[in-house]
């Protein structure tokens, strides 16, 4: 479409620059401009382990958000990858066009760069059936800055260093930001209760994360912390 071969073309042009000798891969980062830290760490980890950056250049397309780079963790979880902001208009187009009903994933190659027109339904797929193939998760490293910054709030939380520690979310219907389109993955936190237990009993600080809309924990000891209900 004319779509498709304009929005090609205007990203060629705009990664030429910082383009090396490996093949690039450009794929559609759907945090949708309102931040979805889930969207915002998953795409990347997914395309990462599809797409080693060893032997891939990766760039992510995403929605122009101002303050976007003081996120907490958006330098973190673009390791290895080259963000390109593109404008609202242009997002929206691209979302609609790969959110067509019936739609079959597509990849375009333009130079030696392949774009991913997928959702990300269809990247959770590849990378589901990459893993069963044997395939590992592509780990990355956290800088030295925010490894202090993590030993410091754990410290002010009563975590000392070493100790083992497990965050559990459930989200539950007070969520409402995606106006309560997407109940089916709402979820009981008491169907979590026995999990919660078992890390406790065998040694780990488990952390609640969540927001204060959730259902408070009963009183699991001194080893489980609601932050949801009383954050840091």
């Amino acid at each position: 479409s004319n779509f498709k071969t304009s929005i090609t073309n205007a990203i060629c042009e705009q990664i030429r620059p910082v383009r090396d000798e490996r093949p690039a891969i450009v794929f559609f980062l759907f945090h949708y401009g309102i931040l979805r830290i889930g969207h915002l760490f998953m795409e990347p980890m997914l395309i990462r382990t599809l797409f080693p950056p060893e032997q891939f250049q990766l760039f992510a397309v995403h929605m122009q958000t101002d303050g976007i780079e003081a996120v907490p963790g958006y330098a973190l979880t673009m390791q290895g990858i080259i963000p390109i902001q593109a404008p609202a208009p242009l997002f929206s187009q691209t979302l609609a066009y790969i959110h067509q009903a019936d739609k079959a994933p597509e990849v375009v190659e333009l130079d030696d760069v392949q774009f991913m027109f997928i959702t990300f339904d269809e990247l959770s797929n590849r990378f589901n059936s990459a893993m069963a193939s044997g395939l590992r998760p592509h780990q990355i490293g956290m800088p030295a800055n925010l490894k202090a910054l993590q030993a410091r709030t754990l410290l002010s939380m009563g975590i000392a260093p070493g100790q083992q520690v497990a965050t559990v979310h459930v989200r539950e219907a007070g969520f409402d930001a995606d106006r309560h389109s997407q109940r089916y993955r709402n979820a009981a936190i008491e169907n979590y209760y026995e999990t919660i237990r078992s890390l406790a009993a065998s040694g780990y600080r488990v952390i609640r994360l969540g927001d204060r809309s959730m259902t408070r924990l009963p009183d699991f000891g001194p080893a489980v912390m609601d932050r949801a209900i009383a954050p840091v």
